[in-house]
């Protein structure tokens, strides 16, 4: 009979050597291992585990980031996958695309939105403005991706920690950069409601009333007149409570200058953002 090992979380920190503050945030952000639970809700690691982990933290003592460790554990960077899979969609071959998004579902899903799928928009955003593909590709492109970026934020679903709401305003219709983002701060320990694109304005402050939000968050992309663009942004800040922070982001959100509100340009800036104290998760 095969005897299989499996590990309580003071004992993997012992064998391991990582805190476990850091492991606990470890699987939360970056899903680098998934314990199964016993009948009394306490984490069971597997030997599997515990050698992933040994590696993993070895990897990070010499210097590397977590999310470049876990690269290098799966193997081949998520990054170089992205030509290839806009190869595909372009030449709508789905089955071909999910064949080499497969080969990174192992990584975390927030490295597989900033490596993999980011990237890829931006290059088919490119392409469509050099004129080099076809309005049928680009919706092609878009549907998949907004596909596997819904599969991944099942994957990192949060059932407690501050609530953020994710939308865009009327006339925004662009909504996977805004989906990108809703897995990258569910990592960080947050709850997201997807309230999807063009949600009407005169919406937002009775769902605000009802779920007290401690964040939203807003995409723009639409290049409009500046005192459009102003008088937006205002009538949302002034329809929710003060208390509820605002972040809008996106390639026209540099244009907002609002009190009050958030001005992210980019994943990282909004995640400086929220990493300071009043906004803080962990």
């Amino acid at each position: 009979m095969c005897l299989v090992s499996s590990y309580r979380v003071k004992t993997v920190c012992r064998l391991t050597g990582i805190h476990r503050s850091t492991l606990l945030a470890w699987e939360r952000r970056y899903q680098v291992v998934e314990p199964s639970r016993a009948d009394n809700g306490y984490r069971v690691y597997s030997e599997d585990d515990v050698n992933r982990l040994r590696r993993l933290k070895a990897l990070v003592d010499t210097g590397h980031a977590v999310s470049e460790a876990l690269t290098m554990l799966v193997g081949g960077p998520v990054h170089s996958h992205a030509g290839p899979l806009l190869e595909r969609l372009i030449a709508f071959d789905a089955q071909g695309a999910a064949a080499i998004a497969n080969q990174v579902d192992a990584h975390s899903p927030g490295v597989q939105v900033t490596d993999l799928y980011m990237p890829l928009l931006t290059e088919l955003g490119s392409a469509w403005e050099r004129g080099e593909t076809t309005i049928a590709q680009e919706h092609f492109t878009s549907g998949f991706v907004r596909e596997r970026l819904l599969r991944l934020m099942e994957r990192v679903g949060q059932d407690e920690g501050p609530l953020a709401t994710l939308l865009t305003p009327p006339g925004e219709k662009h909504e996977l950069g805004l989906l990108g983002l809703s897995i990258r701060i569910a990592e960080m320990g947050w709850r997201t409601d997807w309230l999807g694109p063009e949600l009407p304005l005169s919406e937002l402050g009775a769902y605000c009333m009802e779920k007290r939000p401690k964040l939203i968050c807003v995409s723009l992309i639409r290049q409009r007149p500046y005192d459009e663009l102003d008088r937006m942004v205002r009538r949302m800040r002034d329809s929710v409570p003060q208390e509820i922070r605002i972040a809008v982001g996106g390639s026209a959100a540099s244009r907002v200058e609002v009190d009050g509100v958030i001005t992210a340009t980019s994943f990282e800036s909004l995640e400086l953002e929220l990493s300071t104290p009043d906004l803080k998760v962990l």
